[in-house]
């Protein structure tokens, strides 16, 4: 009988392409059988658990096309380069069916696409913590992160082979008389952060390193733990779902799909043939409002005003609903007269992401950008100029911001 359940195992993992029969009673099983087998049961269960998520007319579409993306990590051919393994196919963008555990032991979360290119793909993102909540719906992409040798790196790896080997601070300085403190102190916690993350670096008393001749590999193994940990970049192209966006009074990312040339590339199923439906959709609306018009055999002309029409009416529809909510007035920003006040937050707009700036008397909603997030709660200021926006924090620290 076990012979019998052996036998019939094996037969189903020939089926599976995991196991081929090499001559009378033996059987040939590849390397890495186990998480083979390992991936082939995390499919099941995640198809299984989408089974809910998805329309009943969607489900057929979900067996068919799902991919599963873990988050391996190949060190290149190329020896400065250390990339996702699962990940180096073509940038993925779609809908956002949800967010689940991929591996509860290790806290590893994946998202759910439903991609542009008329697949559904189940993506390992990496430790939960790393990437910020996604509404359910939004619209997202996705690439690879990759990690590569800093210049840092090869020139750490060229002193040190111009030394037997030895590296320190006293070296460098040798070898790049013109380089100062600083950017040797930085190649110096470089070299110590690779050390702590593989090891195989030793360090002595008075800061000198023993790099032996491989240090390029363990710089790009210390990218690849790096990558593990981030195997992809995430990127919310609109928070709203894109049913919102057909008659929204706002720039949208399907006006970025309108006037990009060329536009996504869009599959004649799923999530592909939603956004195509929607673009036409949207091209209607745009007409109806005057944003667009037709110049017969197909031809049509964007107002060339459209993304700041667009812009405009969304911030100031948000600016009078946050106005009521709160009380405080909603002002304007003059072009060219500085403005001062709170970064008291942001807002998440269809056109955009932008910051809001309490003053004495009223707020004002400006363009955000990432350097801004801690500043908030601080007093900033800031002068508009064209499509600019030059930024003060305190005294000294500035920074400009575009449209």
């Amino acid at each position: 009988e076990r012979q019998s359940l052996i036998s019939g195992r094996l037969r189903h993992l020939e089926r599976l392409e995991l196991a081929s029969p090499d001559g009378a009673g033996v059987w040939r099983v590849p390397d890495g059988l186990e998480p083979s087998l390992r991936h082939l049961g995390r499919r099941g269960d995640i198809i299984n658990s989408l089974r809910y998520d998805m329309a009943p007319n969607q489900r057929d579409h979900l067996l068919e096309s799902a991919v599963i993306h873990d988050a391996e990590v190949d060190l290149s051919a190329v020896s400065d380069t250390a990339h996702s393994k699962a990940h180096i196919q073509e940038p993925i963008t779609g809908r956002l069916i949800r967010r689940g555990l991929y591996d509860e032991l290790e806290d590893r979360h994946c998202l759910v696409i439903d991609a542009t290119d008329g697949r559904v793909h189940v993506v390992d993102i990496g430790p939960g913590d790393r990437t910020p909540p996604i509404p359910d719906n939004a619209i997202v992409h996705i690439e690879a992160n990759v990690g590569t040798l800093r210049p840092s790196d090869r020139t750490i790896a060229d002193i040190a082979g111009r030394n037997f080997g030895y590296y320190s601070e006293d070296i460098h300085r040798r070898t790049q008389p013109d380089a100062s403190d600083r950017y040797i102190s930085a190649h110096v916690r470089r070299l110590e952060a690779v050390r702590r993350g593989v090891g195989g670096i030793e360090r002595l008393d008075g800061g000198m390193f023993i790099l032996g001749k491989t240090y390029p590999e363990k710089a790009l193994r210390f990218e690849q733990q790096k990558i593990l940990d981030t195997p992809v970049s995430v990127e919310v192209l609109s928070h709203r779902p894109l049913t919102q966006l057909i008659s929204r009074q706002a720039y949208t990312w399907l006006d970025q799909q309108l006037l990009e040339t060329p536009a996504i590339a869009l599959s004649d199923r799923g999530f592909g043939d939603d956004v195509r439906t929607a673009m036409q959709r949207r091209y209607r609306w745009l007409e109806a409002e005057g944003l667009v018009q037709g110049e017969g055999d197909g031809a049509f002309t964007f107002d060339s005003n459209l993304k700041r029409v667009l812009t405009n009416r969304e911030v100031n529809a948000e600016g009078r609903r946050l106005s009521a909510q709160s009380g405080v007035p909603f002002g304007r920003v003059v072009e060219y007269e500085r403005f001062e006040g709170t970064l008291t937050g942001k807002a998440e707009l269809s056109s955009g992401t932008f910051a809001i700036v309490e003053r004495a008397q009223d707020f004002v909603l400006v363009p955000w950008r990432d350097t801004l997030e801690k500043q908030i709660g601080r007093e900033i200021g800031g002068v508009m100029h064209g499509r600019d926006i030059d930024w003060s924090f305190g005294i000294t620290k500035s920074l400009g911001i575009g449209f």
